[in-house]
């Protein structure tokens, strides 16, 4: 049975869009990759965070009942708001931690999950063209979020994006939020 979430018309839409088709499975909600950067923010109450409060991280995958996305150091918290899309057209959405994974990041995008008897952390190099240690963290969606500034989607709204090869992206300006270094 679908959530709420999933049968919001604009977020299908949307995660349709980011796929490059529409998704015909959705008793499993298949995850797809998405290595995009988006901006998150704790979640506080009911309302939309302010847009000061968001930060952008890498994202990991994307289905209909969740994401991933990969930070530096673990959150200090486990309720989020993403802000998915591109100013002025963003679909916000509250979320709740699952999981958080310690992962080395390599600079192909290949993520390699540490187990605890692999390699230290702490013996990795910083910079450079390495892997690089980081966290995954998992989240399933719980609901969207209204937005009281025009900063977000109307429900009659439509969300675009650049289709690049399999995934869409919608880009963020450098300048819109300030320097990008995800999981800062």
């Amino acid at each position: 049975m679908a959530t709420a979430l999933e049968a919001d018309p604009e977020f299908r839409q949307a995660v349709d869009l980011f796929h490059g088709s529409p998704a015909t499975d959705r008793r499993h909600a298949p995850r797809e990759s998405f290595p995009v950067v988006q901006r998150i923010a704790q979640a506080k109450g009911e309302k939309v965070p302010e847009q000061t409060a968001f930060f952008p991280v890498k994202c990991h995958d994307l289905s209909t009942r969740g994401f991933s996305f990969i930070i530096k150091r673990r959150l200090q918290f486990e309720s989020i708001v993403l802000a998915l899309g591109t100013p002025p057209e963003v679909i916000y959405l509250a979320a709740e931690v699952r999981h958080c994974t310690d992962v080395l990041t390599y600079p192909s995008g290949r993520v390699e999950v540490l187990d605890g008897r692999g390699t230290s952390t702490n013996r990795l190099p910083r910079g450079g063209n390495g892997p690089q240690p980081g966290v995954l963290v998992g989240c399933e969606f719980l609901r969207r979020l209204e937005s009281q500034d025009s900063q977000s989607v109307p429900r009659a709204g439509v969300v675009r994006g650049e289709r690049t090869s399999r995934t869409a992206a919608f880009q963020l300006p450098p300048s819109s939020f300030g320097p990008v270094s995800a999981g800062d």
